[in-house]
């Protein structure tokens, strides 16, 4: 039985990482290297025992140990010896010479965890910075709906072209009925619309102030706005 679950949104950034600094993720080794990753990123395997990762490896592949091993050490070599070394060095602070920069394979798995879980921090905190500055009071379930909606989008997980789906997961993550995760959002904007939000940030979100003719936005308007500004202004 295969260790590898579905995780679209992990996956789709380990890829973009290896693309970038151009390790070779269609070798044998790129692909343990990214199935270790992903391993250890979900606690399947801890990267401080890298003999137990090796075996999930060579389990998953059917292949021998030391054959995983050498593989991931050869793409790592291959991109230190010929990616892009600006992107290295962005995520790993190496150079791309072999023999003073070149991580070995627990290295790189740990370091790229790092980058990995940065990312997600990173993205939670604007997240929560930014309904802040709106005007979301922090202290409301329509606040913590809203969040969840807004970072699933960010990460890939669902589309705001789908809010429909995305509300759904929203209500399964919280054991509750999308009646009420959609009451519990209106709520939440509507008290920044009305009482704590301040105008000038709502106007320069929404392109209309709590005071213009035109209403608070929908839940749907609101999610997509907010999605759109912080890949926008955030680069996400």
């Amino acid at each position: 039985m295969s260790l590898i679950g579905s995780n679209n949104t992990l996956e789709s950034k380990i890829d973009f990482i290896f693309d970038e600094i151009e390790l070779p993720k269609t070798t044998w080794g790129g692909q343990y290297l990214r199935t270790a990753v992903i391993l250890a990123m979900e606690g399947q395997v801890s990267v401080e025992s890298m003999g137990k990762l090796y075996s999930a490896i060579a389990e998953e592949y059917q292949v021998l140990v030391r054959t995983a091993s050498s593989a991931m050490s050869r793409a790592i070599e291959d991109a230190w010896n010929h990616g892009n070394a600006e992107a290295i060095r962005k995520y790993f602070g190496h150079t791309v010479t072999l023999f003073r920069g070149m991580p070995t394979n627990g290295a790189f798995i740990s370091m790229l965890l790092d980058v990995l879980r940065h990312s997600e921090n990173e993205t939670e905190e604007i997240v929560s910075h930014v309904l802040h500055t709106l005007g979301i009071p922090a202290n409301i379930k329509g606040h913590d709906y809203l969040r969840t909606a807004i970072l699933l989008s960010l990460n890939g997980e669902f589309s705001t072209d789908d809010i429909k789906e995305l509300c759904l997961e929203v209500a399964k993550r919280n054991s509750v009925g999308g009646a009420d995760i959609a009451r519990s959002m209106r709520r939440a904007i509507n008290i920044a619309w009305t009482t704590s939000g301040d105008v000038t940030t709502l106007n320069r979100y929404f392109g209309y102030t709590s005071q213009g003719t035109r209403p608070r936005p929908q839940n749907e308007e609101f999610i997509r706005v907010v999605v759109a500004r912080i890949k926008s202004e955030y680069n996400l």
